[in-house]
């Protein structure tokens, strides 16, 4: 059922697209401002009219180690003056640095702050949104150490990074193009609140986008987009294709897992290839952030309390990189896996154990606790068995399978028949997670296309080019 303030929302786009503005600019960037990672993407008018799918985006944002990604880490770093000093990468590594250098004081950094936004009072109970915010334009977000700056500039600075950075990339191609030229698409998960989403609007203005040229885009909604455009580019120019064509009538349920909510929202195609929305966005802060939280909370329970929080204090830097790795065997964990999960961890990390616990060896120390079973120590690196990584997931995944369970029964019951998931999002790209949605649901048809990650700002851009 659509509500009648997204009907507001869609008569406002409609208008003014019929006004013209938005209609004749040159270009159209989407912007996804995630929860964990942030990116942008973008297609010119004249090309978008050729070929729909062809999106540009900009897949090349690296963390100074060796790790390139097809977006920048959700992470903004202010100097004492209270002006932007970086975002992205080039964030973690200067604050880090600063850290370890004991330079620290009086900057402020910020990361995986989009979550302060989300008000679901039936999930207030997780740790990373268990205080209720009243969301408005002098709502005050803590940064690491526990200092305030209102959440609008935080926003605002990261949305500004975002669209100078595509600026300065169009100047380094030699694009000219005006302020007007530009439609800017801003994506935000379907099942925010209005005053959420008014909040984006007011942090876009805020980054200098003009009002007139601004589209906020539900992300569940442009995945669909995205991937009906690119199953109907396939069809047409593949031969047996794998994927399944969404012809009109064709009714499916976009499972949108990002890395702090999961959006779910059914769709059913019309005549005109038009999606009508078949039920209201739903879903919970179930995604990805909700998997690194049960790693730290083992990593705490298995080292000690008293060990990881010291270590977090003294190596900023060594934490940065206990991070990354987990998020490289995040996606390569399947749940049919047989083998043990090695990780590499800084040599810092038993050295500050063994000075804390006063020990000769963790090894030995392993063996006598309640984790001897699961975890082995060998050369700095730790072996899980498979069942522990899997734990680390489970919450998560359970949370999302029950939820879908629950939805498609509803729709059952209102004599709908979905018969494929559409699974979008970063988190998406976990193994674990498809093949557990593809056990559950083994009667639907389940796509998870290879770039689940962008599919979300490709769909806002095509989103940009026709709203209707």
């Amino acid at each position: 059922m659509v509500n009648s303030i997204d009907i507001i929302y869609y008569r406002s786009y409609v208008s003014e697209v019929d006004m013209g503005r938005k209609q004749n600019a040159l270009v159209v960037v989407a912007i996804d401002f995630g929860t964990t990672y942030s990116g942008y993407a973008y297609s010119f008018r004249d090309e978008y009219k050729k070929d729909h799918t062809k999106i540009y985006s900009n897949e090349n944002w690296q963390s100074g180690d060796g790790l390139i990604t097809a977006k920048a880490p959700t992470a903004i770093l202010f100097d004492e003056d209270g002006t932007l000093d970086s975002f992205g990468y080039d964030a973690e590594r200067t604050y880090s640095e600063l850290l370890e250098g004991g330079d620290a004081e009086g900057y402020s950094y910020f990361s995986r702050f989009k979550m302060k936004l989300f008000q679901d009072e039936s999930a207030l109970q997780h740790p990373i949104s268990r205080r209720k915010n009243k969301i408005s334009r002098d709502l005050i977000l803590e940064d690491v150490t526990g200092k305030g700056m209102k959440a609008l500039k935080v926003f605002s600075e990261s949305i500004r990074f975002l669209k100078e950075h595509f600026l300065k990339s169009c100047k380094v191609a030699n694009f000219k193009l005006n302020e007007g030229d530009i439609h800017w698409v801003l994506t935000v998960p379907a099942i925010w609140k209005d005053n959420a989403k008014q909040f984006m609007r007011e942090a876009a203005k805020e980054a200098g986008i003009n009002e007139d040229l601004l589209t906020l885009a539900y992300e569940p909604e442009a995945a669909a987009i995205y991937c009906k455009e690119a199953t109907v580019q396939r069809k047409e120019g593949t031969e047996g294709c794998s994927l399944q064509s969404f012809e009109p009538g064709h009714q499916f349920l976009v499972l949108d897992c990002g890395g702090g909510t999961i959006d779910v929202t059914t769709y059913e195609v019309q005549n005109d290839s038009v999606l009508k929305e078949l039920s209201e966005p739903s879903g919970g802060p179930w995604g990805g952030t909700y998997v690194d939280l049960e790693y730290e909370c083992f990593l705490k329970d298995l080292f000690g309390k008293d060990v990881w929080e010291t270590y977090i204090k003294e190596c900023p830097e060594d934490i940065l990189e206990i991070k990354r790795k987990f998020e490289a065997k995040k996606r390569g964990t399947k749940e049919s896996q047989k083998t043990k999960t090695t990780i590499p961890y800084p040599a810092s990390l038993f050295r500050t154990y063994c000075d804390i616990r006063k020990s000769d060896s963790i090894q030995e120390d392993l063996k006598k606790s309640v984790h001897s079973k699961t975890v082995t120590v060998s050369n700095e690196k730790l072996r899980y068995e498979p069942k522990i990584i899997k734990q680390f997931f489970e919450k998560s995944i359970e949370s999302i399978i029950s939820h879908v369970r629950d939805l498609l029964a509803t729709s059952k019951r209102q004599r709908r028949h979905i018969d494929s998931i559409l699974m979008v999002g970063g988190f998406s790209d976990s193994p674990i997670l498809v093949e557990r949605v593809k056990r559950e649901f083994s009667n639907l048809v389940i796509i998870s296309p290879q770039d689940a990650v962008l599919a979300v700002l490709k769909g806002a851009v095509m989103f940009g080019h026709n709203p209707n």
